[in-house]
């Protein structure tokens, strides 16, 4: 009783948060010219988080009136939130190669134009799709996962060889690339920043020292919020 009480307030809470936060976000940065091409994946990202929160509106409304939803509904309603909820931790593996190059090959990363950008993301994209398109095709499937809670993605009860072939398949490009990309990444941009660098003659010393205190936690703080994500997915 308390979780059918949770579930669809928890939902209506994220479904509010998520859609403000990354329409406010969105806005920001396209009404900033100067924005558009540096943080174009950051905005994609954002775009694919407010498709998600707007399914959680879908979840909390069934939830609250205790509707059932049609299997072809369900299906939809899946692999809506699966393909923006996986494209999002795909886009974050594309945001630490960005930023990888815009660290370490700085010279390759400025010749980089918005159309390059905008490309690798419809790639990646198209990456996420090949990922959470095989359950409409009849490998596994989206389906209920709670019978008194609505809520349909990848069905990871049913115990036969497709289901758990396929859940494997999520594992490996949903996760587990993702999460050694990213890590990888991170992890070059850490050892590099901590390495002896030239004083930059622009600078004071005040203010080199304090540019290079500054650059590992940063680059920390990205790897904590990236692994962070990936984990709670």
């Amino acid at each position: 009783m308390l979780l059918e009480f949770l579930v669809p307030n928890f939902m209506l809470l994220l479904a509010i948060f998520g859609t403000v936060g990354n329409t406010l976000l969105i806005i920001v940065y396209i009404s900033a010219r100067n924005l558009r091409k540096e943080f174009m994946i950051v905005i994609g990202i954002s775009i694919l988080a407010l498709f998600a929160a707007a399914c959680s509106f879908v979840a909390a409304y069934f939830n609250y009136f205790n509707e059932s939803m049609k299997s072809t509904g369900c299906q939809l309603y899946g692999f809506i939130i699966s393909t923006a909820t996986v494209a999002c931790v795909h886009q974050l593996m594309l945001l630490a190669f960005e930023r990888y190059l815009a660290m370490i090959h700085r010279t390759v990363y400025e010749r980089i134009t918005f159309h390059c950008k905008l490309i690798a993301f419809l790639l990646v994209f198209g990456y996420s799709l090949a990922v959470t398109v095989p359950p409409l095709l009849g490998w596994s499937r989206y389906r209920l996962v709670e019978e008194n809670i609505f809520y349909c993605g990848f069905d990871c009860v049913t115990d036969d060889f497709e289901s758990r072939s396929y859940l494997v398949y999520l594992f490996v490009n949903a996760y587990a690339i993702p999460c050694i990309a990213i890590t990888t990444c991170y992890t070059l941009i850490y050892r590099n920043i901590n390495k002896p660098l030239t004083i930059s003659r622009s600078k004071t010393p005040d203010e080199t020292i304090k540019a290079l205190e500054d650059e590992p936690e940063a680059t920390a703080k990205s790897v904590r919020h990236s692994l962070s994500f990936d984990t709670v997915f």
